[in-house]
């Protein structure tokens, strides 16, 4: 196992080299070669690397998927040293992000807005054929709100 930990200061500085913090790899790197060393495994396996990455029950998916991305990266560059170290296929535990649904506002009924009279102010400067993005920026408060515009949209300049 040591040499798989030596492997490992080479591969951690080697990236660090190139601008990585990797404050988050190291340790989940040295747990992995500490599982190896438990196992008596002499070399990387994928099923070991599958094992190890899906072992803490109850986090989120991402976070196996997360696991075993490192440990593929770290096999990759020994395995550049050693081929007897296995390298785990890409696809092993495959991980997509749910992204949150847009909330999109509606101006033309000031759904959304919080502000139905900022809602008007950008209904009515779409009327007349754009939005005056500057004059909207110049007009914003610092509370986030319009200030009122007296007697419509603002003149345009030429």
């Amino acid at each position: 196992m040591t040499n798989l930990r030596t492997l490992c200061e080479d591969y951690l500085a080697f990236r660090r080299s190139l601008g990585a913090k990797l404050t988050i790899t190291r340790g989940l790197l040295f747990h992995f070669i500490a599982f190896l060393a438990q196992r008596e495994a002499p070399f990387i396996t994928a099923a070991l690397a599958l094992e190890w990455a899906s072992k803490p029950e109850g986090v989120q998916q991402h976070w196996h998927a997360r696991r075993l991305s490192e440990v593929r990266q770290f096999a990759r560059h020994v395995h550049a040293v050693d081929p007897r170290h296995e390298v785990p296929p890409q696809r092993l535990l495959p991980y997509r992000r749910q992204r949150p649904q847009p909330y999109i506002c509606n101006c033309r009924t000031g759904e959304g807005t919080g502000d139905g009279g900022a809602a008007a102010v950008v209904r009515r400067w779409v009327a007349e054929g754009g939005v005056a993005l500057i004059e909207m920026e110049r007009r914003l408060k610092a509370d986030g709100t319009l200030a009122r515009l007296a007697g419509g949209a603002p003149a345009r300049s030429a």
